[in-house]
Formats: C-alpha cells, sequence, structure tokens
C-alpha cells in the first residue's frame, strides 16, 4: 500500500513524538501492569520498574524520597566504539549494594531524545547496584556524543546501537562488577557476580531482545517498558519500503516537518497529548531543546521512524530467550494480551 506525501508528513507529526511504541503481547513473558499511565515518561517508568518487584524478588525500587547526595552523584562518563565517541550516564552502587546486579537503560529515540530521559529515575534509584545509561549512537550530540552521518558511515540497523551497549558492558559495566569481588576480578568479564539487567522503554525493545540474545552469560534479566506489538516484532517491513520511508524523512518536505516538530509548542502539545498523563513541566520541555539545536541529531529519528527497528522479524530471539523478561505497560496503552 503506498502513502502519499501528506499521510507521511501527518504520520510523522505523530511518530517522530510518540516515541514510546506499540504495545506487546506474547505468552512467552510476564506482565505488569501499572496504575499510572503513559510509561514513557521517566517517572512511569520508575513505576514500571517497582512493578517489576514482584516478578524480580532480588530486583527492587528504592522510595521516591531523592537524597540530594544520591541525586548529585550521576556522573556523564565516555567511552569509544567502532569509531564513534559517546557519552553514557553512570551512578554508582548504594553504599552495601556493590555486588547487586547492574541496570544497563535503553533510552527512546525520538526529537530531543538521549540518555537524559532516565535522568530522573537514576536520580531516585538511592538503593541499588550500579546504573548505566549510555547515549545511542547519533544521539546525545548535547552531551558530546560522536553525530552519525549516514553519508560517511552508511545506513546501520539496530545492530550498531546493540554492539555500541556491548561494548559497553564489556569495556566498563562487567569490569566494575567483577573488581567489587575480589574472588573473581581478575578472571574473564563473563564471570562477573552479577550480571546485567537490561531495560528498554518503546520502541527500542528489539535492541534489548538483541542484547538478551547474544549475551546469555552477562545479561540475566530482560525488562520492557510499552514495547511493540508481537505483530510489529515479528514482521519484517520490506527493504524498499524502509528506503522509500527514510528518502521521504531526508526530503524537503520531510525536513520542514522537522523543523516544525523541534519547536517548544510542538514538543510541549505531542507530550502532553501522547507521552504525559498530566502536563509535561518545563524541565522535560527545555531537556528536548537543547538536543534540538542539532540537525546533525536528526538522522537517528529518522531511521527509526523509517521503520528501523523492523527490518527483519525477531519471531527466534522471542522465542528462545533464556532470561526472565517481564513487560509492562500503561493502563491506557493497547491491551497486549489477546
Amino acid at each position: 500500500m503506498k502513502m502519499t506525501s501528506i499521510s507521511w508528513l501527518l504520520i510523522s507529526f505523530v511518530a517522530l513524538l510518540t516515541v514510546a511504541g506499540l504495545p506487546m503481547h506474547s505468552t512467552a513473558f510476564q506482565m505488569a501492569p501499572l496504575a499510572k499511565t503513559h510509561t514513557s515518561s521517566t517517572l512511569a517508568t520508575s513505576s514500571a520498574l517497582n512493578a517489576a518487584t514482584s516478578l524480580f524478588p532480588e530486583f527492587s525500587y528504592p522510595s521516591t524520597e531523592i537524597a540530594g547526595k544520591a541525586a548529585a552523584n550521576v556522573q556523564l562518563c565516555t567511552y569509544e566504539h567502532d569509531g564513534y565517541t559517546l557519552k553514557y550516564r553512570y551512578k554508582p552502587a548504594a553504599p552495601g549494594y556493590e555486588k547487586e546486579a547492574p541496570l544497563l537503560l535503553i533510552h527512546p529515540v525520538g526529537i530531543g531524545m538521549s540518555s537524559w530521559f532516565w535522568d530522573e529515575l537514576m536520580e531516585q534509584w538511592t538503593d541499588g547496584g550500579a546504573i548505566y545509561a549510555p547515549d545511542l549512537i547519533g544521539c546525545g550530540i548535547d552531551n558530546g556524543s560522536s553525530a552519525w552521518k549516514p553519508e560517511e558511515k552508511g545506513m546501520f540497523f539496530l545492530l550498531s546501537w546493540v554492539s555500541g551497549c556491548e561494548a559497553l558492558m564489556q569495556q566498563f559495566i562487567l569490569k566494575n562488577q567483577n573488581q567489587n569481588n575480589p574472588f573473581i576480578k581478575n578472571l574473564p568479564f563473563a564471570a562477573s557476580s552479577e550480571k546485567v539487567t537490561v531495560v528498554t522503554q518503546g520502541g527500542l525493545a528489539p535492541v534489548g531482545v538483541m542484547l538478551a540474545s547474544r549475551n546469555p552469560d552477562t545479561v540475566g534479566k530482560l525488562v520492557m517498558t510499552s514495547p511493540p506489538t508481537w505483530k510489529d516484532m515479528t514482521t519484517a517491513v520490506p527493504e524498499k519500503e524502509l528506503e522509500s520511508n527514510y528518502n521521504f524523512l531526508k526530503s524537503p518536505l520531510g525536513s520542514l516537518a522537522f523543523g516544525a516538530l523541534e519547536s517548544k509548542g510542538a514538543i510541549r502539545f505531542f507530550s502532553d497529548v501522547f507521552l504525559f498523563e498530566g502536563k509535561c513541566d518545563d524541565k522535560w520541555l527545555d531537556r528536548c531543546m537543547e538536543e534540538c539545536r542539532y540537525q546533525e541529531a536528526r538522522p537517528p529519528i529518522q531511521a527509526f521512524n523509517a521503520g528501523l527497528m523492523q527490518h527483519r522479524s525477531y519471531i527466534e530471539e522471542l522465542t528462545s530467550l533464556p532470561q526472565p523478561t517481564v513487560i509492562v505497560q500503561g493502563q491506557d496503552d493497547v491491551n497486549r494480551i489477546p
């Protein structure tokens, strides 16, 4: 089915900001409903992790009372991968929790989005293991991460985002975990005392699925909040359709749509409609606007909304994941249970 440019323009206005993805259903996964709606906000994602506690007994989320010292302990760090300089947010484990499983948080891709999406959750994480939130390749320009330039690097699919996260695990996460255990600190990374818990948001669920499938020895659990539907995760979009979608988003008309969507008024409107139970706050708007200053931040968003995540089916991985996996949804999400 071909779509007119006007149809794509209208879809772009919605899709470029509605980064939470579509809901998912599968009897292979446990599910935790939320009392709050719109799990694409970090506050609701905090509730999502809290809801996961009953499914992962040792996986606990602290109270929402934020200690000033703990909140200030989030660091912006740097690592290198495949010619890219990438930033990640890091919060050390709380005293006494050094041997707890570290969290790896995968941010959504959309206008203004990067690892800052997880700031509020990280500030509230006061009684748990270490927590890491990387900028995916091409995101976080305002943080100092390298831009992705398709004309130089070529088009890439989500495996590059997966390998970037794997590099962070190997270079820092697992290494840091091993240093906390004197009995295994000189052993290979796979011997880490606690495996990593991967948390994804919205349409980036395939990144978490691939991380879990490719790294059974180092990824111990997977949490997906508001992921795409089972059908979307298991149905590949034809390559020609992906190319057509991407070319439109790169066209003058697509650029016009981007320019309009990157305005503060548009971000406020679509955030209120799609992302928040109430109204979005000024802090959210300001953070989105910071990244919008850079046109080189657009390619990952264009690729994502062209269907990047659906270039192939993930049914093989979804039906064979060895890790405990939980799907979390808000009450306003489309039901994941058939």
